[in-house]
């Protein structure tokens, strides 16, 4: 059973991995999606640090430099998603178990679902938001970094969209239960800008990436 406490970027990644797999709840999507998401705003960051200090490079080494900065930040800051997340289903769980033996007790026990459910909502849509940004300053990375690194913008890409995405679907399974329609169609519509705004960045990363790695290894 994982402590909610801990980080999982202090396990192996076997272990990881293993939990993963396991019967316990978390990590579930939104965990596992914000791990994919920090592991593909690491190879843009080795991007970066392929680019800065690179002779040829010199006039593009202070903006790789604020790229690699926003990247770092975005990285860490998916890694505490990742614990996030797993405190968000907690709060459903917690809710789920309250008592129901009076019409009061019903009554709260509804309220507090609903809150925990808007809360498990909230978190993946927050995560998928941030991973799109991230997968902006890729793009622009992309098109400016070591074109012998390049390919690594191109893996971020894949592993951000992916990332969003897997965010993005973790969102169904508590929306369907909100009793605020409104609210929900409102979710529906953000989910569905951020899934399309993730599939256009990395549709242009991707066609960057080819355009620049049209060179001969031996000039390397």
């Amino acid at each position: 059973m994982y402590q909610i406490n801990s980080s999982l970027y202090t396990m192996t990644l076997d272990e990881v991995l293993k939990l993963a797999a396991s019967r316990s709840h978390a990590p579930g999507g939104g965990s596992v999606a914000a791990m994919s998401g920090a592991m593909g705003a690491a190879m843009a960051s080795m991007a970066a640090n392929l680019t800065i200090g690179k002779g040829g490079y010199e006039g593009v080494w202070e903006l790789c430099s604020k790229y690699l900065s926003l990247l770092e930040e975005g990285l860490a800051d998916l890694k505490e998603r990742s614990l996030e997340d797993m405190r968000a289903f907690d709060k459903v769980m917690a809710a789920l178990r309250l008592p129901k033996g009076s019409k009061r007790e019903v009554e709260l026990r509804l309220e507090s679902i609903q809150l925990a459910l808007k809360d498990a909502c909230e978190v993946p849509l927050s995560l998928a938001e941030k991973i799109v940004s991230l997968m902006e300053v890729n793009l622009a990375l992309a098109e400016v970094a070591n074109q012998f690194a390049v390919s690594d913008c191109g893996v971020a890409a894949i592993l951000l969209e992916s990332a969003a995405r897997a965010a993005l679907i973790s969102i169904e399974v508590n929306r369907k239960e909100l009793i605020d329609k409104d609210y929900s169609r409102l979710l529906e519509a953000r989910k569905r800008s951020l899934e399309e705004a993730s599939q256009k960045l990395l549709k242009r990363t991707l066609k960057s990436v080819k355009e620049r790695q049209s060179y001969s290894i031996s000039k390397k």
